[in-house]
């Protein structure tokens, strides 16, 4: 299908001459991106597309080790021949499922491991098996911030219990046995992490009762 006439850009808009129009231009039309691609495919006909390569695992972290700076993946194609540009669905799109998105798999590393920062604990939680509130317990060497979330043993999250600013030392905060959107948690096997300055720092396996 055809696409769309498109719109006269508006403040801040970003365009193919503009990184923010009208007044701060990219560097080279069409934006300022590195070079070196992260990630490749052959895309053919119409149907959904996954990137996955290994090159992408540094540009996320590197996106949270510092949120300062904008991020993100350009998709770019080799439009050498006519007929060859392609158009995504993108986060407009009225259809969830047609919205890019980024899945991340990971491994939870469960334990407690003080070597990467001395000072930094977390306890056994209280009661373990639960029926109810459990208690979290950890500790601080220096204020930072630091956050309590709570996962199925897929890393899927249930519930972020805490996330602020705490000063150095002990800490206690507690969790009513709700999910992030005010659910009641299933018994089963569930882990606990504990994140400083965004960094898994330490984590537990807690077990609910039913």
């Amino acid at each position: 299908t055809s696409g769309g006439a498109g719109a006269p850009a508006m403040a801040g808009d970003a365009t193919w001459l503009y990184r923010f129009w009208p007044g701060s231009p990219w560097g080279s039309a069409g934006g300022d991106f590195e070079p070196a691609a992260s990630g490749s495919r052959m895309v053919a006909g119409v149907g959904s597309y996954t990137w996955t390569d290994p090159a992408m695992v540094p540009d996320v972290q590197a996106w949270l080790d510092d949120t300062t700076h904008n991020f993100g993946w350009a998709l770019i194609g080799e439009e050498t021949q006519p007929n060859t540009a392609r158009r995504f669905d993108s986060r407009e799109n009225i259809t969830p499922t047609a919205r890019p998105a980024l899945t991340i798999n990971y491994t939870i590393r469960v334990g407690v491991d003080d070597a990467v920062v001395p000072g930094v604990s977390l306890a056994p939680c209280h009661p373990n098996p639960a029926r109810g509130p459990i208690r979290f317990e950890f500790s601080l060497p220096s204020p930072a911030r630091a956050a309590l979330i709570v996962t199925d043993v897929t890393g899927r999250r249930i519930v972020t219990v805490i996330d602020q600013t705490f000063g150095g030392g002990p800490h206690e905060v507690a969790w009513g046995r709700r999910d992030a959107h005010g659910r009641a948690v299933a018994g089963g096997v569930y882990v606990y992490r504990l994140v400083v300055d965004g960094r898994i720092r330490a984590a537990r396996k807690l077990m609910l009762l039913r």
